[in-house]
């Protein structure tokens, strides 16, 4: 129930100030865009501008390496939307690249899905768990004998996975971000005495 999607816009020029100008200006026209499509400001955050030179090898005549060569500045901005419409920002995801026709050199990431009640959800998975393992624990033993009381218990880490993905379960706990919908889940390890 919750997205996050970035992306960059970048521009190259000779220029220093030319770059930051133009990603400027860019960064100007994808916040009116993205406004304009529904997007709170309060869902909106652009990162500083970075720019760095960028430079090209060059060789001489027989193939040996000459040294670098200047070629331009690139300037980069990030754009973040953070929102719980969900389906809005997953359209703007694929549609903001119809900014590239205005002459905007625009990336857009894919974007990431969460749960925000995840805590809460945590919690219940715990209860659900362990309650389902007594019910195994009595099912073993029905017939010739019956729960006493825990003797231990211990849980696994939460499993985050896509629903119909093949993720698979790690030690540290899995966390799908790239998957709309999810499967959450845990182990509890219980051991019982019995009479």
């Amino acid at each position: 129930d919750w997205i996050v999607w970035s992306g960059t816009v970048s521009c190259n020029s000779a220029s220093r100030t030319e770059a930051y100008r133009k990603v400027e200006a860019d960064r100007e026209t994808v916040a009116a865009y993205l406004k304009g499509q529904g997007i709170a400001e309060s869902d909106l955050t652009f990162s500083a501008i970075m720019i760095e030179a960028e430079y090209d090898d060059y060789y001489t005549a027989d193939g040996r390496y000459a040294g670098r060569r200047f070629r331009d500045y690139r300037a980069r901005q990030t754009f973040t939307v953070k929102s719980g419409d969900v389906d809005k920002v997953e359209t703007l995801s694929r549609d903001v690249m119809s900014l590239i026709s205005k002459g905007i050199d625009i990336e857009s990431n894919m974007p990431q899905y969460y749960i925000r009640n995840l805590q809460e959800l945590k919690l219940s998975l715990i209860d659900a768990a362990t309650a389902n393992a007594m019910v195994r624990a009595e099912k073993l033993v029905k017939g010739f004998a019956k729960i006493k009381d825990i003797k231990s218990i211990d849980i696994g880490v939460f499993q985050i996975t896509g629903l119909y993905g093949n993720d698979e379960y790690t030690y540290g706990g899995a966390d799908n971000t790239s998957d709309k919908v999810k499967k959450v889940s845990i182990t509890v390890h219980a051991t019982y005495g019995i009479r």
